[in-house]
């Protein structure tokens, strides 16, 4: 994107500066300078950390790759030595109308680490491209879910610009690792492709999940959404936990559970995307936050004195 500012300076003089650049989706930024008249004065430009190899200025953050490129600074296409003061380059000298500072700064795909002392992100490693990091997004991903995914080391980072994806994003896609979990428990490994978005621009297209830090080597810990080819059908309980979800507590009446019926057991007139039948032999199945799983038997044996509905909200991760 082009700018342009005019600069009223302490003495009365005036110096337009005017920019041209695709920043932050390109590195290569051209800066045209024009005083009311020739100028001995001091630029400072600035040569932001990501580009030295430093993502932040503290020791939270680190690049887990290495990248040897170093960014180029040139007045009137020769190139000046980048002595830096506080992360700028001071340019002093006289200024002649039409006069150009070109500013080039690599942008590759780096992976980001985490202070090892900040264990939620430990062993993971997140996306950054020039000074924007990225995210993953369910619209963008397989199956809608991106909890489940892992980013190998080995795996390349590609990027890709995208002019009608959320007005114009710089997407990065890698092949990655989708984990679940089949009937039997055992970890399923697919791959799948990647596709990460800026950070900044994710929740515009709904409700879902996002990740940043992603996994490289190790599936997250807890058990995995699992995997059906059966459709969802609608939930019913066993005659043995009907029961249990119908009693009512002394201290504090409780409300019936909800039926769909009056023949047969109870059965709850909804049920959370991705619960199967439970039929006689219940079988083990994930919440709806994929963050356990359980059956409504245990859950009703867990808590005997507890409503229908509390224990739907037990089922469901929300307690």
């Amino acid at each position: 994107m082009g700018s342009a500012a005019d600069i009223k300076m302490d003495n009365g003089r005036t110096v337009k500066v005017a920019q041209q650049t695709r920043y932050p989706w390109d590195g290569d930024v051209k800066m045209t300078v024009t005083p009311d008249q020739p100028a001995t004065m001091t630029i400072n430009v600035r040569i932001p950390g990501w580009a030295r190899n430093q993502p932040i200025a503290s020791d939270l953050y680190s690049f887990a790759d290495k990248f040897t490129g170093q960014p180029t600074l040139k007045v009137n296409g020769k190139t000046v030595p980048i002595q830096l003061d506080k992360g700028y380059v001071a340019l002093a000298r006289t200024w002649k109308a039409g006069d150009t500072i070109e500013l080039d700064l690599p942008m590759p795909i780096r992976r980001v680490a985490a202070n090892g002392r900040v264990t939620a992100d430990s062993g993971r490693v997140s996306i950054e491209r020039g000074p924007v990091v990225y995210a993953a997004e369910w619209v963008d991903n397989p199956d809608g879910k991106v909890r489940n995914l892992m980013l190998p080391d080995s795996e390349p980072l590609h990027a890709e610009f995208k002019a009608d994806l959320l007005k114009g994003v710089e997407v990065i896609k890698a092949k990655g690792i989708a984990l679940s979990r089949d009937d039997k428990d055992s970890l399923i490994r697919t791959p799948e492709e990647i596709t990460a978005i800026p950070y900044y621009a994710w929740a515009n297209r709904g409700a879902g999940q996002m990740m940043v830090w992603f996994p490289p080597r190790k599936p997250m810990p807890g058990p995995l959404c699992r995997r059906t080819s059966q459709p969802t059908r609608r939930y019913r309980m066993t005659r043995a936990a009907a029961p249990m979800l119908s009693r009512k507590r002394t201290s504090r009446p409780r409300p019936a559970p909800a039926v769909t019926s009056t023949a047969g057991p109870p059965t709850f007139p909804r049920e959370p995307a991705g619960w199967s039948t439970l039929s006689k032999n219940p079988v083990r199945f994930p919440n709806r936050n994929c963050t356990g799983l359980t059956t409504p038997a245990t859950a009703a044996a867990k808590y005997p004195r507890r409503g229908a509905f509390f224990i739907r909200m037990a089922m469901s991760g929300s307690r």
